[in-house]
């Protein structure tokens, strides 16, 4: 799990968030993952994810 990232948004991907060995939340999930989360990225609908990819090197 160590090697793992999660991303999510909801309150069913609490369990994977704090499981993960690298946690995303997206900037318009609910606050509950975004306190477990080890990053809050932008929203969805401002490229939330690609810039959380780019963030950590995972995606050019």
């Amino acid at each position: 799990m160590e090697a793992t990232v999660a991303i999510g948004d909801s309150l069913n991907d609490l369990d994977i968030l704090q499981a993960a060995g690298l946690s995303i939340c997206m900037g318009n999930g609910a606050d509950e993952c975004k306190k477990v989360a080890d990053f809050t990225t932008k929203d969805i609908s401002d490229d939330g994810l690609a810039y959380a990819l780019k963030h950590f090197n995972l995606a050019d």
